[in-house]
């Protein structure tokens, strides 16, 4: 019995280890050796086998790595780790967006609280290219029912609606903020 508590703890404890839950959670891709995603990112393989999203030196926002796909007319999906809002009211995304003019296809980000099985909160409307080739900053308030989950996965889709089979995405500098459900504060003061 002992035996199987000690494997049930160890396992669990290894799950938990995966979760996000320092705020904010801030990722610009500079940790890791191109083409290498961080621990926990997540990428489909429709276009290409070793995955759709990858990390590369070519033109970051900050430091050396952004992380891109090519590719307007593939539906490709990357996903964050997954992050633990316990006692926490889910607060902002902030992430920087760079396109290529041949890149036309839409992006919906979305929110999993289940761990990634589903995703049936949209953060934010269908994002389309801005028309400029210098990155721009994608601001988003999050919806309160992130609040509070232990699972919670934010993936952004490339729709696959475009014409540009050569345009190419990149992202850089996701920073996702959550505020403390309780917080102290002074109500008062006697002498």
């Amino acid at each position: 019995m002992r035996i199987q508590f000690a494997l049930l703890f160890f396992a669990l404890t290894g799950l938990a280890e995966g979760q996000i839950r320092q705020f904010p959670f801030v990722e610009n891709f500079d940790t890791v050796s191109v083409p290498a995603l961080p621990p926990g990112w997540l990428t489909t393989s429709n276009r290409t086998s070793s995955g759709d999203f990858v990390t590369t030196h070519s033109a970051p926002l900050s430091d050396s790595n952004a992380v891109l796909s090519t590719n307007a007319t593939v539906l490709q999906i990357l996903s964050s780790p997954l992050l633990d809002f316990t006692d926490r009211e889910a607060d902002s995304m902030i992430f920087y967006e760079r396109r290529s003019a041949s890149h036309n296809s839409g992006v919906l980000v979305e929110a999993s609280t289940d761990g990634g099985a589903t995703f049936p909160i949209q953060i934010g409307d269908t994002l389309r290219n801005a028309g400029v080739t210098s990155y721009i900053p994608r601001k988003f308030q999050l919806p309160s029912g992130l609040s509070n989950h232990t699972s919670v996965r934010f993936r952004w889709g490339v729709l696959g609606d475009g014409t540009g089979s050569s345009g190419t995405i990149r992202f850089d500098d996701i920073k996702i903020s959550a505020k403390a459900v309780y917080d102290a504060a002074v109500t008062g003061l006697d002498f």
